[in-house]
């Protein structure tokens, strides 16, 4: 299990590798930091697996093919194992996580690399008096809801860091609470 959460660890930081890396061939002299060979590569484009070897270079994929003379610092064996692109989670709910820990080992030890959120409720938009009646959740996770829109939402992410891609959705609660807070209210024409 440790060799697979490494294999898609080390493939995180690609979103697609339909965007195919040199050839082989064009790179047999070059060190490679880590090879990954034996395993079943699906690369994303919707071909079936195929044989190959992987080549990594600064975190990036640099080959895929036979690579079993090219110089590497390290060899990971993924015999019996996928070699994948990370994977959507398409109906994740980490925006707050996040902010907590933004490594997010619990998504990419799945080997997902990519998240979409807001289903419902969402990081943003906030007022104040959203954050006002979400006080408990901030406090238990220790977070200061320092912005409002999702502009501000995702530079604090990106000055942060995240360790997966993150985009989301304008939840439909989240906006419903803009409009009309948190009672049970109808909407009006004038709301």
């Amino acid at each position: 299990m440790r060799a697979a959460a490494i294999c898609l660890l080390m493939l995180s930081t690609v979103a697609v590798l339909a965007q195919r890396p040199p050839a082989a061939a064009a790179v047999q002299g070059e060190t490679f930091d880590v090879v990954i060979v034996n395993g079943h590569i699906i690369d994303g484009t919707g071909s079936p697996w195929y044989s190959g070897q992987v080549g990594i270079r600064a975190g990036r994929i640099a080959a895929i093919g036979n690579l079993e003379a090219a110089p590497r610092r390290q060899t990971i064996d993924a015999r019996g194992m996928v070699v994948a692109p990370g994977f959507i989670d398409m109906l994740g709910q980490s925006e707050l996580t996040m902010l907590v820990d933004p490594r997010l080992p619990s998504k990419i030890y799945q080997g997902i690399t990519t998240e979409i959120t807001g289903e419902g409720n969402s990081a943003a938009p906030l007022n104040p008096a959203m954050i006002a009646s979400d006080r408990a959740t901030y406090d238990h996770l220790k977070i200061t809801p320092d912005w409002t829109t999702f502009s501000e939402y995702f530079a604090r992410l990106e000055r942060q860091g995240m360790g997966i891609n993150l985009a989301s959705y304008v939840g439909a609660t989240s906006v419903r609470r803009m409009v009309l807070g948190d009672a049970d209210v109808q909407p009006t024409r004038r709301n």
